[in-house]
């Protein structure tokens, strides 16, 4: 089974909350458990009999010392269980908020028109140069904003690859128009001949990829 990327998304949040709801189930199932108490028993002396003591002997003579009842702590948890629980709830927060934040979108639904509207304006007869170049910048946009803008780095067949791999389009469909960009804003002598019905037929796959779910 092949996941998409928010598939991928929701199954990564699940196995998130999964660790952290385990770790702070073990964390407290240790704090729950009771204190072991390492000290020494301190026992009373063994009582032999003795001469009855005077009155001033009774004033001056200690009795045995012992040791001073500790509060029972056992039925709460120590301070370490609570801060390391309350540290798995954030991080959980935390990456759930920032998978929200980072897992673009589909393309696919933001590419249909600027694409259905260029192979329109060929079909009429439009100027080939304006409609090629205006189609890619709107792809950019539209890119850009579904969560794949193009980088400073990029080349336009970097930004072409990445793209029709994230729609999970046919990266050769995307490289020709890329192809078909570059010659019609760059090049000294302008586009080919056959640019133009090049140009619809890619534009037409490039249609068909954003209407296939």
């Amino acid at each position: 089974m092949v996941l998409t990327g928010g598939r991928r998304a929701g199954f990564a949040r699940l196995l998130t909350a999964l660790v952290v709801i385990a770790g702070v189930s073990v964390v407290l199932g240790l704090a729950s458990g009771r204190a072991v108490d390492w000290r020494p028993e301190v026992s009373r002396p063994a009582s032999t009999h003795t001469a009855e003591p005077t009155m001033s002997e009774r004033e001056v003579a200690p009795g045995p010392t012992l040791p001073e009842q500790e509060e029972d702590l056992d039925g709460a948890p120590p301070w370490w269980a609570l801060a390391i629980t309350a540290a798995l709830g954030l991080a959980l927060v935390w990456s759930l908020w920032r998978a929200r934040r980072t897992v673009p979108a589909q393309p696919n639904a933001t590419m249909d028109a600027p694409i259905a509207d260029a192979l329109r304006a060929l079909v009429v007869g439009e100027a080939y140069e304006d409609t090629i170049i205006g189609c890619w910048e709107r792809l950019e946009g539209a890119a850009a904003a579904a969560g794949h803008p193009r980088r400073a780095v990029d080349t336009v067949e970097d930004f072409s690859a990445r793209l029709a791999t994230a729609a999970g389009w046919d990266r050769s469909n995307l490289a020709e128009l890329g192809v078909l960009y570059q010659r019609a804003r760059y090049a000294a002598d302008g586009p080919l001949s056959t640019d133009r019905e090049r140009a619809l037929a890619c534009l037409a796959r490039l249609r068909d990829d954003t209407r296939t779910e």
